[in-house]
């Protein structure tokens, strides 16, 4: 009996790692050591771009618990326009493309910090938890490829041009 039970995929708000929890990670990380570049925000765009960062974590953690391919791909459709947002708002503040990476690889880091502490507050299987934590690579680092795109592509806009990355 016992080697004919499948395991129960349980969500990651189940497992601890609800959007509040994430969120309250983020908070904590950014606490001591805000990035540049939003505080060079308006105040109206800064708390825009908050709102947008805790609707993203929102929609990753909805990703990675999709069991459905078409449930994923539309998480990940918000995800990618969520962050094209934000590399706009970033070259509306002057940030360059260093600074808009070095700010997103601090940004993904509560996430990926949260997913690790999920395997090892609830002894998740091996196999789930580097299946789980491959799948949220893959996303940030398409998000990361998105976020630079829209990025320069802003910045071209804004300078006339036609091609982002000349």
């Amino acid at each position: 009996v016992v080697a004919g039970r499948r395991p129960v995929s349980r969500s990651l708000a189940a497992l601890g790692a609800t959007q509040a929890r994430v969120t309250r990670a983020y908070a904590r990380a950014y606490r001591d050591r805000a990035p540049v570049a939003p505080d060079r925000l308006q105040p109206d765009a800064r708390e825009a771009l908050r709102a947008e960062g805790r609707r993203l974590v929102a929609v990753l953690l909805a990703y990675l618990d999709a069991s459905r391919q078409e449930d994923r791909e539309r998480w990940e459709g918000e995800a990618l326009a969520l962050i094209g947002v934000a590399g706009r708002r970033l070259a509306d503040a002057g940030a360059d493309v260093p600074e808009v990476v070095a700010i997103y690889l601090r940004a993904r880091q509560p996430l990926l910090d949260e997913l690790a502490a999920i395997g090892k507050r609830r002894a998740l299987d091996t196999i789930k938890l580097a299946g789980l934590y491959e799948r949220a690579v893959g996303i940030l680092d398409r998000l990361l490829l998105q976020l630079v795109e829209s990025h320069s592509a802003a910045l071209a806009t804004d300078e006339g041009r036609s091609r982002p990355w000349t």
